[in-house]
């Protein structure tokens, strides 16, 4: 049970993940610099106006909405995986 404080560390590899390093990920920073934001038109927990606020803060994300789909995307369909493969072709 979470007590206020952060869950601990999963992390068992303990070496070192900085410059250089084989842990390191090599990406460019700016290839996802613009995140995506998936929402269902019929969503009963992310609302059209919180939607809306989201894309005019922060990093500002794109928002590709699905009709007739619930909270989360399944993305088991051409129609809701081409927007997203699209994307990140883009990015």
């Amino acid at each position: 049970m979470r007590s206020g404080r952060h869950w601990p560390s999963r992390r068992r590899d303990k070496r070192p993940t900085g410059a250089g390093s084989s842990n390191t990920i090599q990406a460019s920073p700016s290839r996802f610099a613009l995140p995506l934001l998936l929402r269902g038109s019929e969503s009963d927990l992310l609302s059209v106006q919180t939607a809306a606020a989201m894309r005019t803060r922060g990093p500002k994300p794109r928002l590709i909405e699905f009709a007739g789909v619930g909270h989360a995307p399944m993305l088991f369909n051409p129609e809701q995986i081409a927007p997203v493969v699209a994307f990140l072709g883009a990015a």
